[in-house]
């Protein structure tokens, strides 16, 4: 793996500073973000109990304050606190949202020795909570072609500010391959993949791939998984195709 660039700071869509509301033409969302990941997380505790709500927020906050340089973070007893330590924080560290992402994927690991069906399964809710905020739900014509509803789903995700990079897309009607330059989730990913946490199975996660494939799948109500190509946060490649 390459070493990883500096990335600029950049302002998120629902952050205040002295001077007022932050704006950056490279904002994201959090108003939308943020309550759909901590809704995934939520959702896991139909599966593993509320115990995994707690390491996702202990996991997270230790990774928010490896990221600050905290050597005396609060003490953080459920989602709210960690939240909280994330949200004052975003000054400081502007992808602060990478934190549950990791906590998430650390906890699932924890408990199941890599990332499975649990992951699949909060994606996909949190997925369905952010097509009915921004109407991605009803976008698609009912297409079932992969590429094409790939391509719409990543220009209504820019439109509304729930990711922000450059993406180039390719493929066919069973399969799409994505090319992701300066994702923000570039932090999350590259710790993921330094603890040696994997996919069930032994494939690499990517963030990115696996909210597109939760997405594409309620789009399509046809069955998707991924594969990631090329690895080098923050550019990545992956391919999301049909399981026949």
């Amino acid at each position: 793996m390459t070493p990883i660039p500096p990335r600029k700071s950049v302002a998120i869509l629902g952050s205040e500073t002295a001077g007022g509301k932050m704006s950056d033409k490279s904002a994201l969302n959090l108003k939308i973000l943020i309550p759909a990941m901590l809704d995934s997380v939520k959702h896991l505790e139909a599966i593993y109990g509320a115990v995994f709500s707690k390491m996702v927020a202990k996991f997270a906050a230790q990774f928010e304050a490896r990221k600050l340089n905290d050597l005396s973070p609060p003490s953080v007893e459920n989602l709210q606190d960690c939240t909280n330590y994330i949200m004052r924080n975003l000054e400081r560290y502007p992808d602060g949202f990478c934190a549950i992402v990791y906590g998430s994927c650390k906890a699932e690991n924890t408990l199941q020795g890599g990332i499975g069906s649990g992951g699949r399964t909060s994606t996909k809710q949190g997925m369905s909570e952010i097509n009915v905020k921004t109407g991605a739900a009803s976008a698609y014509n009912k297409s079932v072609n992969t590429t094409q509803v790939c391509k719409a789903q990543l220009d209504l995700a820019s439109k509304m500010q729930i990711m922000v990079g450059e993406t180039n897309v390719s493929g066919n009607e069973d399969s799409a391959t994505v090319t992701y330059q300066n994702c923000r989730f570039a932090d999350a990913c590259e710790a993921i993949y330094k603890e040696g946490i994997r996919r069930v199975g032994g494939g690499l996660e990517c963030t990115n791939a696996r909210a597109g494939t939760s997405s594409i799948e309620l789009a399509t109500k046809l069955t998707h998984d991924f594969e990631v190509l090329e690895f080098q946060p923050p550019k990545c490649a992956f391919r999301i195709y049909k399981v026949q």
